[in-house]
């Protein structure tokens, strides 16, 4: 079994090692040779983002997000009581729906022109708003960092954008 942690991999660079394994197999049962592509850098985007952090365009995001963000909703977990027990905090929000309640949804959200994705995030900031008893959410929504330039480079190459979510 092969296994890595998400801190040093997203999903990307699982496709490209998978390729690349794929294809040292395919070569391996035909007789041919193994073909690898050049080894990428990193170094590329990474100076990429000290450039932006140096830039005005950083500064006028980052002052757009504070205040977006200035009216941050009370901490979830932080206001729950804890009971001791074995078992992970996580159990204690995790939910299920049937097929036909998720196909439903799909449904709905095809029918409104809402990517699914999108529609799922919602329906999991509505649950936390239930579960917690709060107006307004904050999470985070991972998205990947990738273009032409670094798709072949391995690493995690994510960011996470905030979402404030607010329930009338």
């Amino acid at each position: 079994a092969w296994s890595f942690h998400h801190i040093i991999a997203d999903s990307v660079s699982v496709q490209v090692t998978m390729a690349h394994w794929f294809n040292a197999y395919q070569s391996q049962v035909t007789g041919g040779q193994v073909a690898l592509s050049q080894p990428s850098s990193i170094a590329p985007t990474l100076e990429a983002d000290r450039d932006y952090a140096d830039s005005v365009d950083f500064r006028r995001d980052l002052a757009y997000w504070v205040d977006r963000m200035s009216e941050r909703p009370a901490r979830l977990l932080g206001e729950v009581p804890v009971q001791k027990t074995s078992a992970p905090l996580a159990r204690s929000v995790t939910r299920s729906i049937s097929g036909e309640t998720y196909e439903a949804f799909q449904s709905a959200a095809k029918a409104n022109e809402v990517p699914l994705n999108r529609a799922l995030f919602g329906l999991f900031s509505v649950a936390l708003a239930r579960r917690f008893g709060h107006t307004d959410i904050v999470s985070g929504l991972a998205l990947h960092r990738r273009d032409r330039t670094n798709f072949h480079v391995l690493g995690m190459l994510a960011g996470l954008i905030p979402v404030l979510t607010k329930f009338e």
